[in-house]
C-alpha cells in the first residue's frame, strides 16, 4: 500500500509504501542497492523502518504516475518526448553501469513523473551488482515482453539488458505497447530469442533519427550494442522537449483518458 505523507522534519512531501514486517527479507537487496543509488533519474529512498508489525519505506514523491498512464494505441506519442524520457533514464542507466549495477526490468510501469515533469527510474526489486570476480549474471529475471535476447538464452549477460529494455520502452511509447504483446508470455519469449530486432509498425512514419537510434538499441548481438553512455551522445536525443512541455503533455493525455472512461 502507497500513501501520501509529509516529512516532519524536512515538511517534504514523500511516498510511504507499507509492506508486512515479513517482507523484509525479500526487500533486503532492493532496498540496499536503491539506498547506495544517488542520482536526479533515480527515485530517492529517504529512509526506512519497522512499527506495529509493519515495514515503512519512505521514498521520493513521483506524484504524477507512471509512464505506463499515458501510453496506448490510440495515443501519439511525439518524438521529442520519447527522445525526452529515453535521455532521463540513459542518465540513470549511465550511473547505475558505471557503478557495476543492473537494473534489469526497464519497462514504462517503472518509469515514473513527478509535478515538475522530471522523468527518474524506479523499482530495483531485479536490481544486481556486479562485482570484479563475476561480471556476467545468468538468473533469468525481469518481464517477458521488455526481455532482451541473451536474458532468455540463459547465458552469461551484462549492463547491455538494461539497454535492450530502454528500447522496448521506446518501442512502447512509439506503438503504444511492446512487441508480441498479445502473445502468451512464453510465445512472446520464443518470439524475442529467434526473430530479428524488432522495429516501429510503421518506421516510416519516424525520423531516421529514431530508427537508427532503436536499431542501437535493440541490436541482437550484445557485444555491438550501444552502452549507455553511446545512444546520450545519439542525434536523436538532441529532439528532447523540455520537462514542462512533457508535463502538459502528460497531464493532457490524463484528461483524455478521464473523459474517455466517464
Amino acid at each position: 500500500t502507497v500513501y501520501k505523507g509529509t516529512d516532519a522534519k524536512t515538511k517534504e512531501r514523500i511516498a510511504l509504501k507499507v509492506a508486512p514486517a515479513s517482507d523484509i527479507k525479500n526487500l533486503k537487496n532492493e532496498l540496499a542497492l536503491q539506498r547506495m543509488c544517488h542520482h536526479e533519474n533515480i527515485v530517492a529512498l529517504r529512509d526506512c523502518f519497522l512499527w506495529n508489525d509493519k515495514l515503512w519505506i519512505a521514498m521520493e514523491l513521483m506524484d504524477a504516475g507512471c509512464l505506463t498512464e499515458i501510453l496506448g494505441p490510440d495515443i501519439d506519442f511525439p518524438e521529442s518526448h520519447i527522445a525526452y524520457v529515453c535521455r532521463n533514464v540513459l542518465n540513470a542507466l549511465a550511473y547505475l553501469h558505471r557503478n557495476n549495477k543492473l537494473h534489469r526490468d526497464i519497462k514504462s510501469d517503472n518509469i515514473l513523473i513527478n509535478g515538475k515533469g522530471e522523468v527518474k527510474l524506479a523499482d530495483f526489486g531485479f536490481a544486481v551488482r556486479l562485482t570484479s570476480d563475476r561480471e556476467r549474471r545468468k538468473s533469468m529475471v525481469g518481464t517477458p515482453f521488455w526481455m532482451a535476447p541473451e536474458l532468455i538464452r540463459g547465458v552469461g549477460y551484462d549492463c547491455k539488458v538494461d539497454i535492450w529494455s530502454l528500447g522496448i520502452t521506446a518501442l512502447e511509447m512509439a506503438d503504444g505497447e511492446p512487441p508480441y504483446y498479445h502473445d502468451a508470455p512464453l510465445k512472446a519469449l520464443l518470439k524475442i530469442h529467434t526473430s530479428p530486432s524488432p522495429k516501429p509498425q510503421h518506421p516510416e512514419q519516424w525520423s531516421a533519427e529514431f530508427n537508427d537510434f532503436l536499431a542501437k538499441a535493440l541490436d541482437t548481438e550484445p557485444a555491438t550494442r550501444a552502452s549507455a553512455a553511446e545512444l546520450l551522445e545519439h542525434p536523436f536525443l538532441q529532439k528532447a522537449c523540455g520537462a514542462e512541455e512533457f508535463l502538459l503533455f502528460a497531464n493532457d493525455i490524463r484528461e483524455q483518458i478521464g473523459r474517455a472512461h466517464v
